[in-house]
C-alpha cells in the first residue's frame, strides 16, 4: 500500500483546490475509453504505423501479455486525443496489480487500490494527466467517470 497505509480510511480527501463537477449530462460528453497497456509506450525510437511495412501475421499470444503502454505515453498523446474533440478520457484501472502472472495488461488484476503499478507509470504521472487532460480534471477512474481521478 501506499506509504505504508494500511486501511483507505486513512486517506485525506479533502479537496487540494479547483474542484470539477461533474456535468450536467453526461450524454453531452464525448468519453474517450483507454486501456493504457495497448495506447503508447513514450518510446519515441519506434516509428509510426506505416501500413507498408506493418506485420501481415498475427501471434494470438501476444495479446494475452504486457505491451508496455504507460501513463507518460497517454500524457504525450493528450494532443492527439484533443484534436478528436474529446471532453474526457476514461483510462483502464492503472492500480497495482498481480505480478506472479503477466496478463493483467488490462488493469483489472489489481491487489492494491492505493498504488500505482509501476508497469504504467507512477502516482506523479497520473496527476501530470489529470491535470493536462482534454479539458483538465476530466480523467475518469475506471466505471465511474462521474467521480474523477483528482
Amino acid at each position: 500500500m501506499a506509504e505504508g497505509m494500511k486501511s483507505a480510511k486513512a486517506l485525506e480527501f479533502k479537496t487540494g483546490g479547483i474542484v470539477f463537477p461533474s456535468p450536467v449530462d453526461w450524454r453531452d460528453i464525448f468519453i474517450y475509453f483507454l486501456l493504457v497497456d495497448r495506447f503508447d509506450d513514450n518510446d519515441r525510437s519506434i516509428p509510426g504505423f506505416e501500413d507498408s511495412s506493418a506485420p501481415r501475421e498475427r501471434d494470438p499470444e501476444e495479446g494475452k501479455v504486457f505491451q508496455g503502454g504507460t501513463l507518460k505515453g497517454v500524457i504525450r498523446r493528450l494532443d492527439y486525443i484533443r484534436g478528436l474533440g474529446v471532453n474526457a478520457i476514461w483510462l483502464s484501472p492503472v492500480f497495482k496489480n498481480r505480478w506472479k502472472k503477466d496478463d493483467a495488461y488490462h488493469g483489472y488484476g489489481i491487489q492494491d487500490f492505493l498504488e500505482i503499478d509501476p508497469r504504467f507509470g507512477t502516482r506523479e504521472d497520473l496527476q501530470v494527466l489529470v491535470k493536462g487532460g482534454p479539458q483538465a480534471g476530466n480523467v475518469c477512474r475506471p466505471r465511474y467517470c462521474n467521480q474523477p481521478y483528482r
